[in-house]
């Protein structure tokens, strides 16, 4: 699931902003790059939340399809208009939580559609409007938005932040609204919803905020993601702030885009500064499987060789993709039918057969001639210390007899065994 805040001042589309156009620069293009990235997503829905449409204080509000429309005539420009596809049978899914409604398009709606349609996005939407509930209804709403989406969805906050930035705005000066803008801008990267959920309300109304809301029920869907602000600026005295919501990398998400990006583009993924939870070094194993459960690529390191297991991570899921001698390299055609597994180690320690547990310990086996093999824990039919042993030596290449040592050492999984 891909998220992001954007902006809905109508000034932004050029048939209403006109020369205005020029003083909301950074807007308008950190706009146009997050529609490209929704487009690139290829989403099988949008979800758009506006605070500007039908309105009540104990319900949220659903627009009710086939197709929505709207135009930007309120602006003078009856010419722009837009007729979008609806996801009914998302929309009823939903109904339990919210009602379904017959309403245009609100320029809270039009604005961003207009910027989707232009990147060249097709796929059928879902217009929410938020209500008189509290804050935690609205989180509530986005948790519903999360586990109903079981297809690749795209949430949108139609939002502004405060219109009390400058004296000579259009809703004058309150010193409240550069606080709270400052407060949602450094809230959103790193993201912190705790934060935005519990600015104080005194803060809220004076800033005069129609954002909060639509942003509560994007936080709600997606309370664990990274934020990005792309932009900010309030050259009017409203603040525009557009920020992309991405979900956490996580070890499996990291070693799929390490493979997809090196069999699509013929490079190694770089990432940068390590994310939470992958920046100490580690060995590591990742492995490749068919949808159908068979074998497709299986690399790992025993002990780190790069400064954090992310680094581990993609280049042994690069390895496994590539350079296990076991299997061709991965076709750019088997992506969409592979399913991803990622072992981070701890540290080997010594120990004999009675102290292995072929469920709980991966066991390296080494001959004093140099030959050795490895065996990850939990493999099928290898469920008894004997059989875990007697395995390690035939791919080690060791008779029964052979004198060995014997390390053991855990795993943490994640993927289609965690």
């Amino acid at each position: 699931m891909l998220g992001g805040l954007v902006p809905h001042p109508p000034l932004l589309v050029s048939e209403v902003g006109g020369q205005r156009l020029a003083q909301v620069e950074s807007t308008r293009l950190a706009l146009e790059e997050l529609c490209r990235e929704v487009r690139s997503q290829a989403p099988e829905r949008l979800v758009l939340i506006t605070p500007h449409g039908p309105y009540q204080r104990s319900r949220m509000s659903c627009l009710a399809g086939p197709h929505l429309s709207g135009t930007l005539a309120r602006f003078g420009c009856p010419e722009v208009s837009l007729e979008w596809p609806c996801d009914e049978d998302f929309c009823h899914r939903l109904d339990h939580e919210v009602d379904l409604v017959e309403a245009e398009l609100d320029h809270a709606l039009m604005v961003p559609l207009y910027f989707l349609r232009q990147a060249g996005l097709e796929c059928p939407l879902v217009a929410l409007s938020v209500s008189g509930l509290p804050r935690q209804a609205h989180l509530a709403l986005g948790r519903s938005l999360a586990r109903l989406a079981t297809t690749p969805t795209v949430v949108l906050a139609s939002g502004d932040l405060s219109h009390r930035l400058k004296a000579d705005g259009p809703y004058g000066f309150d010193p409240r609204g550069p606080r709270f803008d400052a407060a949602v801008v450094q809230s959103l990267e790193p993201l912190d919803p705790e934060a935005i959920g519990s600015l104080d309300e005194d803060l809220v109304e004076g800033a005069g905020v129609c954002g909060l809301k639509p942003l509560l029920v994007l936080l709600g869907a997606m309370p664990k993601a990274r934020g990005k602000v792309l932009s900010y600026e309030g050259p009017f005295g409203v603040g525009y702030a557009v920020a992309r919501l991405e979900p956490p990398i996580d070890p499996v998400s990291l070693a799929r885009e390490a493979v997809e990006t090196f069999v699509r583009e013929g490079r190694e993924l770089e990432i940068g500064e390590p994310p939470e939870g992958l920046q100490a070094p580690c060995g590591t194993f990742v492995t490749l499987k068919t949808d159908d459960g068979e074998l497709r690529g299986c690399i790992g390191t025993l002990a780190p060789t790069t400064p954090n297991r992310a680094a581990e991570i993609v280049r042994n899921a690069v390895a496994a993709c590539s350079r296990d001698p076991r299997f061709p390299p991965v076709q750019p055609h088997e992506l969409g039918r592979m399913t991803y597994s990622v072992y981070l180690l701890d540290p080997p320690e010594p120990a004999r057969p009675e102290q292995l547990d072929p469920a709980v310990f991966g066991v390296i086996i080494r001959s004093p001639l140099g030959k050795s093999g490895v065996l990850l824990p939990g493999i099928a039919g290898l469920d008894t210390v004997e059989r875990q042993l007697s395995a390690l030596r035939r791919k080690a290449g060791l008779s029964a007899g052979e004198p060995v040592t014997l390390e053991r050492f855990r795993v943490h999984r994640f993927g289609e065994d965690d």
